[in-house]
């Protein structure tokens, strides 16, 4: 039985970190050009205009962090041409997160959250949900990512790129550069994974064009001097042929881009035109314009047997040349204690999202706008602020602690803007909650002995100082409580009197708010206009 021809899916993309060497905001308008050459919305408006011109062309993006700022910039004619390429299934989405997240030093709910947050524009917007995994760039993959935020949310399948050099050669060598991952031994779920069987997520150099891209053109015109076409076919075509010999069967995914490629969209598309139309005409292979989603139907159509995967692919061995003395000894794991106090303010930043949205619920308050018109923390409003700073710090390069101090600074100021507007909501919920009009603040430089709320309202003997203690878990837990004091430096002597108003010293979970605060001094709690400003303590 003759050999089939292999059919080569072409993915156009562009890998856009939401920040790493520049900003997020740099990244998105092209500013900082020393630094490095990146313009998200110059990609974006490039390659919609580059799309609809020619019904066959695609593109595959995944980072909402820019899609939807960019969006939501866009006249109604504009967005009306983007919502067709999206029916079109040119504009292809994957992943759906804010971000592509790290996946070794989250939490899960984190991973959760910024997916959902957005995934939820695109099911609003478009009325499409992502069903592929799309981690180009994070260092090292794990089975809870492959199991919990692939397989349970329904996707059919999850490319990366990142493995260690030493496995990625014995799977090129066994052709198993692709598998089922069975990540979960109580779950008993599984994946299609794939390794890019390029090894990156980067075309080969030679096909890369404009801004930082080097390659020459595909000169096809025999009229004109310097024809290159018939080396660039022979190149893909041998390139093509080694890679189907790391995978099974006679579909190649072939990635054509990189690290924000395609700023101008027509030089990429115009030469990868010339390249599919003249490897077709060659006849060894078969060459078209294709997405993830596409390949992994063709995958699945071909009805192979796969190898198991169990475990994880995390840490990672960087891969270096033998005559450079290194291979085997640079790990991808020093990001996981790499810049502790952002990876601190993360998650304390997620937990307390999860704590307001628990307030925000619990008071019945007005829900918040949609995120696409709400996420900067310069001028939003409610959590989203929040969401959106939460997301972005999971982004790899983020909380990993690989992005420059500068980058860094402004991970921490989105978190910092965020988690003020989140006070706003929670102040609201408890005045609700207790039907008070005091102002509720929160102590927040408790770790250098300050709480400005106490110095502020407790000058003399007999003034008063409210504080709650709120527990956001479903089960009591036992916690040390730190309570601000002042001290009356004529007399020496404390100036507040503690009293607790939780009974038996426990603060039960307000999941189930049948408790909430009462005390054998109930009249103490009640709160009145009149009243101090009062303090609250999160454990």
């Amino acid at each position: 039985m003759p050999k089939l021809k292999i059919n080569v899916h072409i993915i156009p993309h562009s890998h856009m970190d939401v920040g790493w060497l520049k900003t997020v905001d740099q990244c998105y308008y092209g500013a900082n050009g020393t630094i490095q050459k990146a313009g998200c919305q110059y990609i974006l408006d490039s390659v919609v205009a580059a799309l609809n011109i020619d019904p066959t062309r695609k593109f595959t993006y995944a980072e909402q962090a820019f899609f939807q700022r960019w969006y939501e910039e866009q006249s109604t004619s504009k967005k009306e041409v983007v919502k067709q390429l999206v029916k079109n299934k040119q504009l292809v989405f994957v992943d759906g997160g804010w971000a592509q997240h790290d996946e070794g030093c989250l939490h899960f709910t984190t991973m959760i959250d910024q997916t959902t947050f957005g995934t939820q524009f695109l099911k609003d917007e478009f009325d499409v949900i992502p069903t592929i995994g799309w981690h180009l760039d994070p260092f090292g993959h794990t089975s809870t990512q492959a199991s919990l935020l692939t397989a349970e949310v329904g996707f059919d399948a999850f490319y990366f790129a990142r493995i260690d050099y030493q496995d990625r050669i014995e799977r090129r060598k066994n052709g198993k550069m692709e598998m089922l991952w069975r990540a979960s031994p109580s779950l008993k779920n599984e994946i299609f994974s794939g390794a890019f069987v390029q090894g990156a997520y980067c075309s080969p150099p030679v096909f890369g064009w404009g801004g930082a891209f080097d390659g020459e053109p595909i000169m096809n015109n025999q009229m004109l001097e310097d024809e290159n076409i018939q080396a660039k076919v022979d190149f893909f075509v041998s390139s093509v042929q080694e890679y189907a010999t790391y995978s099974q069967g006679e579909n190649v995914m072939y990635m054509m881009g990189c690290d924000y490629a395609y700023e101008n969209a027509f030089e990429w598309y115009n030469n990868v035109d010339r390249l599919i139309s003249a490897v077709n005409a060659d006849g060894r292979v078969f060459a078209k314009y294709s997405d993830a989603v596409t390949y992994t139907q063709e995958k699945h159509q071909e009805n192979l047997t796969w190898s198991i995967k169990t475990d994880d692919f995390i840490p990672c061995a960087q891969d270096w040349t033998e005559e450079s003395g290194l291979r085997g000894h640079m790990y991808w794991s020093g990001y996981f204690t790499s810049r502790p106090t952002l990876k601190y303010y993360q998650r304390y930043s997620s937990n307390y999202l999860q704590t307001a949205r628990q307030l925000q619920a619990w008071a019945y308050l007005k829900p918040d706008p949609k995120p696409s018109i709400s996420w900067s923390p310069l001028n939003g409003q409610g959590l989203n602020p929040l969401s959106a700073a939460v997301a972005l710090v999971s982004h790899h390069d983020a909380v990993t602690g690989t992005a420059r101090q500068h980058v860094t600074n402004d991970y921490a100021k989105h978190l910092s803007l965020g988690n003020d507007l989140a006070d706003v909501v929670v102040n609201e919920a408890f005045s609700k909650l207790t039907e008070s009009s005091s102002t509720f603040l929160i102590c927040k430089k408790l770790n250098v002995s300050i709480c400005e709320p106490a110095t502020n309202s407790l000058k003399k003997i007999g003034d008063t100082l409210y504080m709650i203690a709120y527990n956001p878990l479903g089960y009591k837990r036992s916690e040390n409580i730190r309570v601000p004091t002042v001290v009356n430096h004529e007399t020496n002597e404390l100036v507040p009197k503690v009293t607790l108003l939780s009974k038996n010293n426990i603060v039960s979970s307000s999941l189930l708010p049948a408790t909430g605060w009462a005390s054998e001094k109930q009249e103490a709690a009640s709160f009145s206009s009149e009243s101090a400003p009062s303090v609250i303590v999160f454990n």
